[in-house]
């Protein structure tokens, strides 16, 4: 699926539109301007469309403006969040290619698409960190974008691939959909302190921008990144030079959060053994 990375007609309309309605009020944002860049970005995370939204975010956390902060970190959870839904939906297609021995060919097909479609996003992720490193010196974070939707729970229909039941090509599109919705809301979840619990990130969201401390939104960052390095990992990709990248995101953030939470501990033991295993490898 290629990435559509310019703001299309009908939502440039309707921006334009709500930006003008009131003849008295000042006027709308040029095309392509910070600003407008930053409205369609918000228009677009609203409506779910994740993808098209961290395109919008591309230049602004590119260049010097007043929205760059907020647009590092919006933009951060929404690639953590893809990436993390096509590595599942790789994962789940796998699985459903061992299960399905008399037709594993189109699973397989299904797992070399996902795992492309997610290293792509791990690129830009990567990419990123440097500016993330950035905004999270010292101090908070603001978190300026509503609630994701979606769920936590795993989609019926990638459970049922796993097993071996080849999705219709509809419901493969409504479960990439849906897969990438569940990663975006788990990475805001992990952000905002809230592992996992989708209820606690909601109530957390009932009043947005949100405000959190350096110390906690690393933690996720730094869980974000590791997340992402297994991508790389001799059982999927096999790059080890791209997971060792992701397993020192992974520390730099680490090193921002507090050392005493027990999701950092966890997190430490488990870059640990990740760094051995890698130097087996290398």
């Amino acid at each position: 699926m290629a990435l559509r990375r310019t703001v299309p007609a009908a939502l440039a309309a309707a921006l334009l539109l709500i930006l003008t309605s009131c003849s008295t009020g000042p006027a709308p944002p040029a095309k392509g301007s910070p600003e407008f860049l930053w409205l369609a970005a918000q228009e677009t995370f609203r409506t779910g469309d994740y993808e098209r939204a961290a395109d919008h975010l591309e230049a602004l956390t590119k260049t010097d403006n007043e929205f760059r902060s907020k647009a590092v970190a919006m933009k951060f959870v929404l690639l953590a969040g893809i990436a993390e839904g096509y590595m599942d939906l790789a994962e789940h297609y796998e699985f459903g290619a061992r299960a399905n021995k008399a037709n594993p060919t189109p699973f397989r097909k299904m797992v070399i698409e996902n795992r492309t479609h997610a290293s792509r996003e791990a690129v830009r992720l990567a990419e990123l960190a440097g500016r993330l490193a950035e905004i999270t010196p010292a101090g908070e974070i603001t978190l300026d974008f509503p609630a994701p939707r979606g769920s936590a729970a795993m989609p019926p229909v990638l459970l049922a691939a796993a097993k071996g039941t080849l999705p219709s090509a509809a419901e493969a599109e409504q479960v990439r959909k849906t897969a990438i919705e569940r990663g975006v809301l788990l990475a805001v979840c992990r952000s905002a302190g809230a592992p996992k619990d989708a209820a606690k990130m909601h109530e957390t969201f009932k009043a947005p921008p949100v405000t959190v401390k350096v110390s906690q939104f690393a933690l996720g960052a730094a869980e974000a990144y590791f997340v992402t390095s297994q991508l790389f990992s001799r059982q999927k990709l096999d790059l080890p030079d791209r997971e060792r990248i992701f397993l020192e995101s992974a520390q730099r953030f680490l090193d921002k959060a507090d050392a005493g939470d027990s999701r950092a501990k966890d997190l430490k033991k488990q870059l640990e053994a990740a760094h051995k295993q890698l130097s087996r490898r290398t």
